[in-house]
């Protein structure tokens, strides 16, 4: 086939290419036995113990290509959709005959090929069995070309789960993720608890005066909750769906094959656990400088990313309008935007250059010289100036807050200033801080928008 495209995409031009990938697909399933490394088996029907055979499902315009015929006023495009099971080594379906097959594939919308077969081994000491999927899907959307796609795909044998858990090879893996299941249900439980807490605090604080209340700034009413309420809370409901979702499909044999959905969650959480144990840092500002500036340079950085996005998409579509007649890399603004991220970060500058040059020696130089100049001499800049400006600038602040929570030890209950503790790192408590009833805590936590609400300044 022609290696045109990425990964597992292919371009076909010609009629012989599409024979020859249709063939080779053919050819290789039945010659499993004899030309692979890896001990397969074919699935096999359970009347005949025949060998299952490549199942071809084919899409085409059920009156031919004449709906590409412009002599043909009053065409019809409805499709048609058969099946089709390839016996044998050389068997091509409905391509089969030279003498139709041109007429065939310009009628053809699409075509996909698949095959199942037993991947065993042996691990650990347990035997293994797996069935690999191999579908093959052929797209006749650009006339000029079919896209050829391989998705290969893998579950777990039906004959598996009649053995006993503990002779399977990824018994460890089960209880690995019971275990977490269940920690991950116990944490959140507690962050519920919590958020509860919070919330109550939130509300008693609201009721108990509300004419101090409304004088809080927003951000100083969103420190009654916490960032990390949010990243905990998807970590661990993503872990416990993932959980169950993988052991579901390692204990009970069932008709979903895809992997795709689970392990979304697995990762899921995975990531936003790793990400949440960054607010244990939050009491050595050292270790926590990267939240520190993010949170600090997070309003700027958006509001220049607003300002500068228009001019991206700008330069992407240009490239798609003028450039994807003659470049996969800006065939559509998805394309097109992947390939203007990449450059702008300084990967494959080269290889763009070389690929878009022949569609317009001059134009192609003049797109590219401008955008890289643009964005990476001053858009990145710009952006790193941005986040470095953040730095210092959360670091000055750090140290600041830390000196004046610090002089908080030393005040009545009565004249904290308790939002301002929320923010700051934590202060050793002492006896006369901790004897306090319900209402002196309504009055701590207010106490900064009371001395406001007080000042004569206010009032004017």
């Amino acid at each position: 086939s022609n290696s045109q495209g990425v990964e597992t995409t292919y371009l076909i031009y010609t009629v012989d290419e599409f024979m020859a990938c249709l063939s080779e697909y053919v050819a290789t399933y039945y010659a499993l036995n004899t030309t692979v490394v890896g001990n397969y088996e074919y699935l096999r029907d359970d009347d005949d113990n025949a060998v299952n055979p490549i199942v071809m499902t084919v899409t085409s315009y059920e009156y031919g290509p004449q709906v590409f015929n412009p002599d043909v006023e009053d065409f019809d495009t409805s499709s048609i959709t058969s099946t089709y099971y390839l016996m044998s080594a050389n068997d091509t379906g409905p391509f089969q005959n030279a003498s139709t097959r041109l007429t065939q594939i310009h009628s053809l919308i699409r075509m996909t090929l698949q095959f199942d077969v037993k991947n065993l081994g042996y691990n650990n000491g347990y035997r293994t069995c797996y069935v690999d999927t191999v579908h093959a899907s052929y797209e006749f959307y650009y006339r000029g070309r079919i896209e050829l796609s391989m998705q290969p795909s893998i579950y777990i044998c039906t004959e598996q789960y009649a053995l006993s858990l503990w002779n399977r090879q990824y018994i460890s893996l089960v209880i690995c993720l019971g275990i977490t299941g269940m920690f991950s249900a116990i944490l959140q439980i507690l962050h519920f608890k919590a958020v509860y807490k919070h919330i109550s605090l939130f509300q008693l604080a609201k009721s108990k005066s509300k004419e101090q209340f409304k004088d809080l700034t927003w951000s100083e009413k969103m420190e009654f909750f916490n960032f990390w309420f949010l990243t905990t809370s998807i970590a661990n409901v993503s872990n416990i769906i993932g959980c169950i979702y993988v052991m579901s499909l390692l204990l009970i044999a069932s008709s979903q094959k895809s992997w795709n959905v689970p392990l979304f969650f697995i990762g899921l959480g995975c990531m936003f656990s790793w990400i949440s144990s960054i607010q244990f840092f939050e009491y050595f500002p050292n270790y926590y400088s990267l939240i520190l500036t993010l949170r600090k340079s997070a309003p700027r950085v958006l509001a220049f990313l607003v300002g500068v996005t228009p001019v991206f998409l700008g330069f992407a579509y240009f490239g798609v309008a003028y450039f994807s007649t003659g470049s996969s890399l800006f065939s559509n603004v998805d394309k097109s935007s992947v390939a203007l991220f990449a450059l702008l970060n300084g990967d494959v500058i080269h290889d763009v250059f070389d690929n878009i040059y022949p569609i317009s020696p001059v134009l192609s130089r003049i797109y590219l010289y401008v955008f890289i100049s643009l964005f990476i001499y001053a858009v990145l800049n710009i952006f790193i100036a941005i986040v470095e400006d953040a730095f210092f600038a959360a670091k000055q602040e750090q140290i600041k807050e830390t000196k004046e929570d610090a002089q908080q030890h030393h005040f009545a209950v009565h004249d904290l200033d308790v939002v301002g503790l929320v923010a700051g790192p934590p202060i050793p408590i002492t006896g006369s801080m901790i004897r306090r009833d319900e209402d002196s805590r309504m009055e701590s936590l207010l106490g900064s928008a009371s001395r406001r609400y007080q000042h004569p300044s206010y009032h004017h």
